[in-house]
Formats: C-alpha cells, sequence, structure tokens
C-alpha cells in the first residue's frame, strides 16, 4: 500500500475537518476530492496494481463525520466554547 501525494494531501485536509469542520465543509471536500477521479490516493500494487480513487477515500471521512455524535447540528471541536447553548 502506497500513499500518494494527493492521498497525503486528502489525508490532512480530512483530519483536520474531522476534528475542526462542519458536515457541509466536509461534503465540499468530498465535491472536490471528485475532480481529481482521474488520479490515486492510495496504489495496491499487491492486489493487480489497483488504486482506491480520491472520493472513495474523501467519502471515509464524510462517512466517519455524519456518524459522530452530534455532528449534524454542531462543530466537531470539543472545547467547551463550542458547545451549544441552551436558551
Amino acid at each position: 500500500m502506497h500513499l500518494t501525494l494527493i492521498g497525503a494531501v486528502q489525508l490532512v485536509i480530512g483530519f483536520l475537518l474531522l476534528m475542526f469542520g462542519t458536515v457541509p465543509g466536509m461534503l465540499a471536500f468530498v465535491l472536490v476530492s471528485a475532480l481529481m477521479m482521474g488520479s490515486s490516493a492510495i496504489d495496491l500494487p499487491a492486489i493487480g496494481a489497483s488504486s482506491i480513487p480520491p472520493i472513495e477515500f474523501a467519502a471515509v471521512f464524510l462517512t466517519i463525520r455524519v456518524l459522530l455524535p452530534g455532528s449534524i447540528n454542531v462543530p466537531a471541536c470539543w472545547r467547551p466554547r463550542c458547545a451549544p447553548t441552551s436558551r
């Protein structure tokens, strides 16, 4: 398994959006990744020289972000100032 340059950049951006971003921001990340469909995020030479496209690699981060508890309404930072206030 070889991580390509595009895959490394996506890994960094994906983790930053996972920690501090919102669901619409992560969706925008997936849509931008769709523009790089002809490239490879991860090369898998042991499995017949196949590869994982960037959009599928970004979709993993989107899935994790959506499945996090409370991910739809609040940012994904865990500091007290990001907690929703009750009225």
